[in-house]
C-alpha cells in the first residue's frame, strides 16, 4: 500500500470533493452578483463525527482535540459558505486565539487544513447519496487507505515561492467577499441607514492576517434609495473630506478602494446619503505593516483631498477643466505625500460631468497622453474611480478631460509608492499606462464582444512593460462598453475557479470602468468573466505590477543579447581571426575626448534598419533591438519595456537604468588606432550596430574603458560571445590588441561550445 504525503493526499481529496460540489452547483443569477448555491450535503450525527475525528487524531496529536473540533465547527458553520480553502484560511487566521491556542504547539497549519478538508468528506459520508458519489469516483477507497494507515508521512517539500516580507509589500489574493449587507456577511443583514457607518472587520478574516497596514478591496453599492456617496477610512479616525464611491438612487456601482486599516483591524464605510444602501466588499490583497523603506513598497495615508476644481483646491482657480484640456496636479509635498522619493500615487478621481459624455485619462506629467482611459462618464454624471499613476519628474500628474464639454474634477490621495528600483517580492513597479485588451479591435483577444457568461483569458505578462516572469499581480483599469444586457464582470487569476466577487457592474448600453488589482495565474494570464445575459466589449489598460518570486536569471539566454548583428562565427574561426590582429602595446591617450566620437546619431543614416521608425537615434534603436514589449512615441521616445543585460543576467524595467555600451570602448579604440582616424570614421564606429549593445548602467560603469584582460562580464555564460564580438569589432576596424588582451580573449574563447 502506498504511503501518501499530506500534500498529495490533501490535493486528491479536495479536488475530488470539489468536483462533486461543483457538479451540484445551481446558478441563482441576480442583477448584481449571484451567490453560489450548493445542494444540501446531508448531516453528520455526533457519533459519526466523534468516530471520524478520533480516526484522524494523528493529524493533531497531544491535546489538539479542541483545535480539531474548532476546525470542524468552523467548517460546519460555513464561515464562507463551503468547506475548503476559504474556510481553512479563516481557520488559520484565528488558530492562535484562546479557544484554539493548543494549535500553537504545532507550527504546521497544513495538518489543520487537512482536518477541515477531511471534515468536509465526513459531511458527505453523512448522506448515503454522498457516500455513493464518493465511492463512484474512487475517493472512498483512498479515504479508507488514509484512515487505515494511521499516519500521514510528510512528503518532501518543493522550494516555496518567496513570500512578501518587507513592510509595505503587497500580498495578492484571489478575490474573497468580506461584506454583503444583503445576506449578513460582515455586518447585520439589513440596509445601511442614512448617514450611518458600517465597521467592517478585515484583519483576521478570509486570509487577511492581523496587523496589516492597508487592504485593497472592491466596494459595491447596490439598491440605494437616494443619491449619495460612500467614504471608506480607517477606524479610530475622523471621517475625512473624501469620497470613494458616488451613486444615484437605484444604481449599482463598484469602485476599488485602497484603505489604511485601523489599529483594531477595522475599516469604516459611511453612507453619506439621506437614504439606505446595501454594501458589498471583496478583498483583493493587503499591505504588510511596518515602516516601508524598500523601493516599490506602499505607504498608506488617511485620505486627503488634493484637487477640487469646484473650490479651486489644487488648481489655479475655481474653474472646471474645459473640453480636451488638461489639469496638471502637484501631488508630491501635499496630503502626506513627501516632496521626493515617490514613484507613483494611488488616488481616487471623481468627475462631475456637464453636458456631454467622455472620459478622463490620468498619466505622468512630462509624458505623452497614452491611449488609455481611467474614468468614463455620461452627461451630468458624478462617478469616481481609483487610479494608480506614475508621478512625473516634477512631482505632478496630468488629468485630461476627453469630452466636448467641461467637467469638474476631485482627487483624493490614499497613499504612495517609494521610488527606486523595486527588487523585493510584493513591491510595485509603476508603468506608463498601456492598453493590453480591446475586444473592439482585436487587441489581446479576438475582435468580437465577450459572449454572455463567457470568459476572456488575457495574457498580461511580457506585454505592455510587464515582464515575462516574476509577476505576482497586476494593476489594470478594466472598462466595459456596449453591453447588450445588465450584469457584472469578475476578474480573477487564470486557472482558478471564478470567485464570489464582482469587479465591475454595468447596465445595458453603459460604458463604465473600474481599477482592478488581480493576482496573475501561473500561465501569466488573468480571466475576465462576463456575468450577463448579453455580450459586452472589454478594454484593459495596465498601470503596473507587483513583483513575485524573483526569477533566477537565465544567464545563457541573457548572453544571447550579444548575438544581435554579430555575424555567425565559430570559436575556431574567431580564434583564427584573433591571430590576424596586430599585437602591440596600447597607444597614448593624449588628445582623447569622447566628443571626438560623435555618437547617438540618426540610426537609419548609420546603417540601422528603420525600426521602430526612421526617427530613432542609435541609443533608441538599440533599446528597441534589445528590449521586450517596448512602447515608444512617434518621436521614438521610449515609454516602457524590459531589457535583459547580457553582462549580469538581470532584467531591467526602466529605460533610464539601461546604458548603451560600446563593446570596444571609445577610449580603447583611441589607443589601438582610432587616434589617427577622421571624424567621419569615428562617427561610423561610435554608431555601428556591431559595436553597441544595451546593458545595465551599473555594469557599464564598472567596465569603463577596460579591455578583456582587466574586465570581463560577470555573466560567465557571456564570455564566449563577448570575445567573439570584441574580435569581430577589432578585425572590422583594423584595431590593434595588446598581448594581455590576446591571452584573455583566447581564454574566453575556450568557454565556447563550438
Amino acid at each position: 500500500m502506498p504511503v501518501y504525503g499530506w500534500r498529495s493526499c490533501s490535493a486528491v481529496l479536495w479536488r475530488s470533493v470539489a468536483a462533486w460540489i461543483l457538479s451540484t452547483r445551481r446558478s441563482n443569477r441576480v442583477a448584481l452578483n449571484a451567490e453560489p448555491y450548493f445542494e444540501p450535503l446531508g448531516a453528520v450525527t455526533p457519533a459519526p463525527l466523534a468516530v471520524f475525528l478520533s480516526s484522524i487524531r494523528w493529524l493533531a496529536p497531544s491535546a489538539s482535540t479542541r483545535c480539531a473540533n474548532r476546525a470542524a465547527t468552523s467548517a460546519a458553520a460555513g464561515d464562507t459558505g463551503v468547506f475548503g480553502e476559504r474556510t481553512s484560511d479563516a481557520l488559520f487566521a484565528r488558530r492562535c486565539d484562546a479557544d484554539c491556542g493548543v494549535c500553537n504547539e504545532y507550527d504546521d497549519p497544513r495538518r489543520t487544513r487537512l482536518v477541515v478538508e477531511l471534515w468536509g468528506v465526513a459531511k458527505l459520508l453523512g448522506s448515503v447519496e454522498g457516500a455513493r458519489l464518493i465511492a463512484r469516483r474512487g475517493l472512498f477507497v483512498l479515504l479508507s487507505m488514509v484512515l487505515a494507515a494511521g499516519a500521514i508521512v510528510a512528503s518532501p517539500e518543493r522550494a516555496s515561492a518567496a513570500e512578501p516580507s518587507v513592510p509595505g509589500a503587497f500580498v495578492s489574493m484571489s478575490p474573497t467577499r468580506l461584506l454583503d449587507t444583503r445576506v449578513g456577511n460582515g455586518a447585520p443583514q439589513r440596509a445601511v441607514a442614512a448617514n450611518s457607518t458600517v465597521a467592517l472587520q478585515v484583519a483576521g478574516r478570509s486570509g487577511v492576517p492581523a496587523g496589516v497596514a492597508a487592504v485593497v478591496m472592491n466596494v459595491t453599492v447596490t439598491g440605494p434609495s437616494r443619491d449619495g456617496f460612500v467614504t471608506v477610512y480607517p477606524s479610530g479616525t475622523a471621517m475625512p473630506t473624501a469620497s470613494n464611491l458616488n451613486f444615484n438612487g437605484g444604481q449599482t456601482i463598484p469602485n476599488l478602494v485602497t484603505v489604511k486599516v485601523g489599529g483594531d483591524g477595522v475599516v469604516n464605510l459611511t453612507n453619506n446619503s439621506t437614504g439606505t444602501v446595501h454594501l458589498l466588499a471583496d478583498v483583493a490583497g493587503y499591505y504588510l505593516p511596518g515602516v516601508p523603506t524598500e523601493p516599490g513598497t506602499f505607504v498608506s495615508l488617511d485620505p486627503a483631498r488634493l484637487l477640487d476644481t469646484r473650490t479651486g483646491l489644487g488648481a489655479f482657480s475655481a474653474s472646471p477643466v474645459y473640453q480636451y484640456q488638461t489639469a496638471s496636479l502637484q501631488v508630491t509635498g501635499r496630503g502626506g505625500v513627501p516632496a521626493t522619493g515617490v514613484s507613483a500615487v494611488v488616488v481616487n478621481v471623481t468627475v462631475k460631468a456637464s453636458y456631454a459624455a467622455g472620459f478622463i485619462t490620468v498619466y505622468p506629467s512630462g509624458s505623452a497622453q497614452p491611449t488609455a482611459s481611467n474614468l468614463n462618464f455620461s452627461a451630468q454624471q458624478i462617478i469616481p474611480n481609483l487610479v494608480t499613476v506614475k508621478v512625473g519628474p516634477d512631482g505632478r500628474i496630468n488629468l485630461t478631460n476627453n469630452s466636448a464639454y467641461w467637467s469638474d474634477l476631485i482627487v483624493d490621495v490614499a497613499g504612495y509608492y517609494l521610488a527606486g528600483t523595486p527588487t523585493q517580492a510584493g513591491a510595485f513597479v509603476s508603468l506608463d499606462p498601456a492598453r493590453l485588451l480591446d475586444t473592439r479591435v482585436g487587441n489581446g483577444a479576438p475582435a468580437s464582444p465577450v459572449a454572455r457568461y463567457a470568459s476572456a483569458g488575457l495574457q498580461v505578462t511580457n506585454r505592455g512593460g510587464v515582464p515575462a516572469t516574476g509577476v505576482a499581480a497586476v494593476v489594470a483599469n478594466v472598462t466595459v462598453t456596449a453591453p447588450s444586457a445588465p450584469g457584472f464582470m469578475t476578474v480573477y487569476p487564470s486557472g482558478s475557479a471564478m470567485p464570489t466577487a464582482s469587479n465591475l457592474n454595468f447596465s445595458s448600453g453603459q460604458t463604465i470602468p473600474n481599477l482592478t488589482t488581480v493576482k496573475v495565474g501561473a500561465d501569466g494570464k488573468i480571466a475576465l468573466t462576463n456575468n450577463s445575459a448579453g455580450d459586452a466589449h472589454l478594454i484593459a489598460d495596465v498601470a503596473g505590477y507587483y513583483l513575485g518570486e524573483p526569477a533566477q536569471p537565465d544567464y545563457a539566454a541573457a548572453a544571447l543579447q550579444l548575438t544581435h548583428d554579430l555575424p555567425a562565427i565559430s570559436a575556431w574561426e574567431a580564434s583564427t581571426k584573433l591571430g590576424t590582429l596586430t599585437v602591440k602595446p596600447a597607444g597614448s591617450m593624449a588628445g582623447y575626448s569622447r566628443d571626438l566620437f560623435p555618437h547617438w546619431r540618426d540610426a537609419t543614416n548609420n546603417g540601422w534598419p528603420p525600426i521602430p521608425n526612421s526617427t530613432c537615434d542609435v541609443r533608441q534603436a538599440s533599446l528597441y533591438r534589445e528590449g521586450t514589449g517596448v512602447n515608444y512615441t512617434s518621436a521614438c521616445d521610449i515609454l516602457s519595456g524590459s531589457w535583459v543585460d547580457a553582462y549580469t543576467g538581470v532584467t531591467l524595467y526602466a529605460a533610464s537604468d539601461v546604458d548603451i555600451d560600446h563593446v570596444v570602448p571609445l577610449a580603447d579604440s583611441w589607443r589601438s588606432g582610432a587616434a589617427a582616424w577622421t571624424t567621419a570614421q569615428r562617427t561610423t564606429f561610435a554608431n555601428d550596430r556591431l559595436v553597441v549593445v544595451a546593458v545595465d548602467d551599473a555594469a557599464n560603469q564598472s567596465k569603463g574603458d577596460k579591455s578583456p584582460d582587466v574586465w570581463k562580464p560577470q555573466n560567465q555564460a557571456a564570455h564566449c560571445l563577448y570575445a567573439k564580438r570584441w574580435i569581430a569589432i577589432k578585425s572590422k576596424y583594423a584595431l590593434s590588441i595588446t598581448s594581455a588582451e590576446s591571452s584573455a580573449l583566447s581564454q574566453m574563447l575556450g568557454t565556447c561550445a563550438n
